[in-house]
């Protein structure tokens, strides 16, 4: 059998491992686990959505819809957001999109954790985690150069990659994991201390700028990371 969703076979479920750290099972005909939240309903990937989560809910991957021309923004940490109610940062997200000239957004964070406020964030990063973040985002990149057409990296993250010292590392390996053939900007006036705009409170007509991640995480982070 197949998964109609996530494709996963019985003879094949190393995707799930990787995405869930433990292999699936039958829940519905041509349906797996993986594809249900922790209340039994079907997970939302239809209608143009992509979202992927833990199976208990507490850290999520990827939310947004793709489009020809996607605006894929690098967040800190998720909170609530879902599909069918998003929080205002992802309004945000996809209100810039839009005025942007973006038909499709995505976005990713740094760390997968869900925390309304990321002073709740743990102090040592949890390395199964941090590698299912990095698995979702390289998927979905992938899938976006395959499938779709044009994308733009947005670093988004604020000053609030201060926080831990995790994050910074974490935009490392992302950075380098997409170093080629990929662009990123900024949207907005960077701090003080060099750190992208965060979406929030962003105006509509926000200036998009070139954003050089290797000479920030050269300068600005390495900065941080020693003072």
């Amino acid at each position: 059998m197949k998964c109609t969703k996530c494709g996963c076979t019985d003879e094949n479920c190393s995707q799930c491992v990787a995405a869930q750290g433990k292999p699936c099972h039958w829940v519905a005909d041509g349906k797996c686990s993986r594809c249900f939240d922790e209340d039994g309903k079907e997970k939302m990937f239809d209608d143009g959505w992509w979202y992927e989560t833990t199976d208990d809910n507490s850290a999520r991957f990827v939310l947004g819809q793709p489009g020809e021309k996607t605006l894929v923004c690098f967040g800190v940490n998720p909170s609530t957001a879902t599909p069918d109610k998003l929080d205002d940062t992802l309004r945000s997200v996809k209100r810039i999109a839009g005025y942007q000239g973006y038909d499709g957004w995505l976005m990713f964070n740094l760390y997968p954790q869900r925390a309304t406020n990321p002073n709740d964030l743990p102090v040592e990063s949890e390395r199964a985690l941090v590698t299912m973040n990095r698995y979702w985002i390289s998927r979905s990149m992938t899938v976006l150069a395959l499938e779709f057409g044009e994308m733009q990296l947005w670093g988004a993250w604020g000053a609030l990659i201060e926080k831990r010292a995790y994050l910074a590392e974490s935009l490392r390996q992302i950075a380098n994991d997409f170093l080629e053939g990929t662009q990123w900007i900024t949207i907005g006036q960077r701090s003080q201390a060099g750190h992208p705009h965060h979406p929030l409170y962003l105006a509509n007509h926000a200036e998009a700028a070139p954003f050089d991640i290797d000479e920030y995480l050269v300068t600005t982070l390495t900065k941080e990371n020693e003072a």
